[in-house]
């Protein structure tokens, strides 16, 4: 990220060079095309950033707040909402993710909590309907590798993305 951008915080946040396991294979296809691309701005990196924010440790240099300003909640609920606006197709494509963001999502909506996607899975078991337990408990077993991939049913996947977008939006 753009050092500059993060003290006092700016919107939407720069950076130099993004990667993560869902750009692995653009990477390996080509990697100078791929590190040539990679800069910009990026919207989603508020949420990390307040998840790190609340949650991270520092392992070696300055305190979190001495080098990342808070991030506004309205900048953050923007994140959210930007990170869910295609789950109503994606749900079926990365069931774990969509589901479990979702559940992270409605728990910051209903109660200000800012949750990983674990987080989030719990919260929506103790808190959603029972109908979407057994869609949350497998998505929470799959994310922590306790079960192994399992093929969701697609109508349970849709039919929980458009409850969850219904209360969000």
């Amino acid at each position: 990220m753009v050092q500059s951008a993060l003290r006092p915080f700016q919107t939407p946040i720069p950076f130099d060079f993004h990667f993560s396991k869902y750009h692995y294979q653009d990477y390996v296809q080509s990697p100078n095309q791929y590190i040539q691309t990679m800069h910009g701005t990026d919207s989603d990196l508020a949420a990390h950033l307040t998840i790190m924010n609340h949650y991270g440790q520092v392992l070696t240099g300055p305190a979190i707040a001495e080098v990342f300003s808070p991030i506004p909640p309205a900048v953050y609920w923007q994140a959210l909402v930007f990170d869910i606006a295609d789950a109503q197709t994606d749900i079926t494509v990365d069931p774990v993710y969509v589901t479990l963001n979702l559940c992270r999502v409605l728990a910051y909506q209903r109660s200000g909590l800012i949750l990983s996607k674990s987080g989030g899975g719990q919260w929506g078991l103790a808190h959603l309907d029972l109908r979407w337990r057994p869609l949350i408990n497998a998505a929470l077993q799959t994310y922590s590798g306790d079960l192994p991939s399992i093929r969701f049913d697609s109508s349970t996947l849709t039919d929980f993305a458009t409850m969850a977008l219904t209360t969000i939006l």
